[in-house]
């Protein structure tokens, strides 16, 4: 396993957002070590490859508001997504109270210990 890039680290705890939950920019980034990073994780979801088929949907902005319509086909494909997942959409705002992803400790290690894998992977290549 190669040391996973961060971007590579958004989309994987972006794929790991359940149907009905929404996570923010800021909760992204400081779940992959790099908080203070948000505008960065946006740009990578911008940025990301559509074959990846990444749920950038459920990321909204620390206050709930649907900010990715740039990066989805037509002007309303977020909220279209989000409602379709039983997330309620009320003037471009998300209830983050309420539709929140809050990932379990057993959630935050599993992913922290894939992060950990893949950089100490690099670390044992790099000594070859």
């Amino acid at each position: 396993m190669a040391q996973m890039t961060f971007y590579e680290k958004i989309y994987y705890v972006c794929k790991r957002i359940p149907k009905g939950k929404v996570a923010t920019y800021g909760q992204i980034a400081v779940i992959i070590g790099k908080p203070g990073t948000p505008r960065q994780v946006g740009g990578a979801l911008h940025r990301s490859p559509e074959a990846m088929c990444l749920p950038a949907h459920r990321v909204v902005n620390r206050d709930g508001i649907l900010t990715g319509a740039a990066a989805f086909t037509f002007e309303k494909e977020q909220e279209s997504r989000l409602r379709a997942e039983g997330v309620e959409v009320l003037h471009n705002k998300v209830d983050l109270k309420k539709y929140r992803w809050n990932p379990s400790r057993q959630e935050l290690e599993e992913i922290a210990e894939m992060i950990r894998r893949s950089e100490r992977c690099n670390e044992f290549s790099n000594t070859l």
